[in-house]
């Protein structure tokens, strides 16, 4: 409505007289001649107009009066104590606080805000006048006085609310009601009541439970025959062929068809069991304890401890312990931090924490005195082992052997390789490749057979590295190399004093000069010729013979010579 009345106030002010105008249609034509609506096909409703119809629009405004009309729909108000509209089966009316609207298959509204409202449907209805209320639909009903009471049905569920006192709905397979503290829930297969925080009861496909917060507590499972009552301090179990009865913390009992246990603390503890060749009794008291099984009988009293079975003991503890098993023919004897023990093929001797001395009979022995010495050896491995604390070690096998001075000597041996180190200035290790030594940091010498490799170095005076195919040594500042000649067979060698000369032979026949790298030089290969002045090549005529004309024919100075700077 408020729209509506800014639109009047605005054409108010700008056109103080009445006005009254036809709008044309869509097009832009002239007015048409109205189309007679065509025959409606239910009472009160028009048919729609042909597609190709043309409807005429007209407005009248004359402030604060406005009304529209197209077809058979209209619209009137008189802003802002009326308001109408209409259309083919519909109409609306408002006269505030009065609200109606009729609309088509009865569907109509009747509101004086705020009131009474009033909605009727064909199939149902609601009426409010505050604060009662009452709906009707076609599968159920409701009404209340809110917010005192509510009542009503929806399809096979209902409610009754009388808040706070009173929630209870309920259908043909469930119902909840809560009375207060009161409450109860019930299904098809299970209820439940109770009173919280106090009591709690209930039911479940042959489960059930009841609670007395904080005294009372059952559970039950009548399928599996088992259940569980708590009553203050006493609680009670059974179960198929079995029960139990405890009242905590002092007694506790329980029996079944071939066994039996209780407990009265401190004053004792009894169980027994009772099957074929597999009876059992178990007997403990403040004064002694006893205990009966198909292979053992232990007897315990605060001065002497008893075992017979697969284990024979006798004991005084905690001072002294002797246990044996005759089976195997092994003892032992524990008095204080001494340990003795013999079997058919070893013994042993430990004095806790010094002395360990353990012998197997003809093949091992290890005797430590910790921390300081160990000593070992066995002949089925080939090995001895000995260790003076801190720094000696000794070890050897079928392998090899090492003595070791931690961490300054260290040196050993096998078949296939040996090493001796004598830390920081010995390093020396030898294998199936030869071998390899370090004098830190002058000499550093190592050899490679399968390669005919030796590499010598004299820091920082000498070096040497050789190998199948080359050869170079460097004596302070003269270098001296050999190695294949590029064109063919043959071999190459140089010799250079840096940096004021070198001299040498590419190839066999060939030559080579060089005066401070460039400044004079001269060069062959085969019958070609090279010379150098100033650090400026040039190409001379090639000689008359070619000591390899081949090569020399298919490859050029230019491809054959190395640069002279490597």
């Amino acid at each position: 409505m408020r729209p509506l009345l800014a639109v009047a106030v605005a054409l108010f002010l700008i056109s103080p007289i009445a006005a009254l105008a036809q709008a044309p249609d869509e097009s832009g034509g002239a007015e048409p001649e109205p189309i007679a609506p065509a025959p409606t096909t239910e009472p009160g409703r028009a048919a729609p107009p042909e597609p190709d119809a043309e409807v005429r629009t007209r407005e009248m405004i004359l402030p604060p009066w406005y009304e529209r009309r197209r077809g058979d729909t209209g619209l009137r108000a008189l802003f802002p104590f009326y308001f109408s509209s209409w259309k083919p089966g519909a109409t609306t009316l408002l006269v505030p606080p009065y609200y109606q609207r009729r609309g088509p298959d009865r569907w109509n509204t009747d509101v004086i805000f705020p009131f009474f409202w009033s909605y009727r449907r064909p199939d149902g209805s609601l009426l409010v006048v505050p604060p009662f209320y009452t709906n009707s639909a076609a599968d159920g009903w409701g009404l209340g006085l809110a917010p005192l009471f509510f009542a009503g049905r929806s399809g096979e569920s209902r409610h009754v609310v009388v808040p706070p006192l009173l929630w209870s709905f309920w259908d043909e397979d469930s119902s909840l009601t809560i009375a207060g503290p009161i409450y109860s829930r019930t299904t098809a297969t299970s209820s439940a009541w109770g009173l919280p925080p106090l009591l709690f009861f209930g039911e479940s496909e042959g489960k059930s439970y009841g609670i007395g917060f904080p005294f009372y507590w059952r559970f039950a499972d009548e399928d599996a025959g088992t259940g569980l009552t708590v009553i203050g301090p006493l609680y009670g179990r059974h179960g198929p062929g079995w029960s139990s009865f405890n009242a905590v913390p002092f007694l506790w009992t329980a029996a079944g068809q071939t066994w039996s246990r209780v407990t009265l603390l401190p004053v004792f503890h009894y169980a027994s069991r009772e099957a074929r060749g597999q009876d059992r009794l178990t007997l403990i008291t403040p004064l002694f304890a006893y205990a009966r099984r198909p292979e053992s009988t232990t007897i315990v009293t605060p001065l002497y401890q008893r075992v017979r079975g697969t284990t024979d003991l006798d004991a005084v503890a905690p001072l002294a312990w002797y246990w044996r098993r005759p089976r195997v023919g092994s003892t032992h004897l524990l008095i204080g931090p001494w340990l003795h023990e013999t079997d058919p093929i070893s013994r042993g001797d430990v004095v806790f924490p010094f002395w360990w001395d353990f012998q197997r009979y003809g093949d091992s022995r290890m005797v430590a005195l910790a921390p300081l010495f160990l000593y070992s050896t066995s002949r089925s491995e080939e090995s001895t082992s000995l260790w003076i604390a801190p720094t000696i070690q000794y070890v050897s096998d079928a392998e090899g052997w090492a003595f070791n001075i931690h961490p300054l000597l260290y040196t050993g041996g096998s078949a296939r390789r040996n090493h001796e180190v004598a830390f920081p200035f010995l390093y020396r290790f030898e294998d199936e490749t030869g071998p390899d030594t370090v004098l830190f940091p002058f000499v550093w010498d190592f050899v490679d057979r399968p390669s005919s490799g030796h590499d010598l170095v004299l820091f920082p005076f000498f070096w040497q590295f050789r190998s199948e195919d080359s050869y170079t040594h460097v004596l302070l500042n003269s270098v001296y190399t050999e190695g294949k000649c590029e064109r063919g067979p043959g071999r190459s060698w140089r010799f250079d004093f840096v940096p004021l000369f070198a001299f040498g032979a590419p190839c066999p026949g060939d030559t080579y000069w060089s005066l401070l790298y460039g400044l004079a030089g001269y060069r062959t290969a085969g019958r070609y010729r090279k010379m150098q002045l100033f650090w400026l090549p040039f190409d001379l005529a090639p000689s008359g013979r070619a000591s390899d004309p081949q090569v020399a024919s298919r490859r050029g100075l230019r491809d054959v010579v190395l640069d002279e700077r490597r």
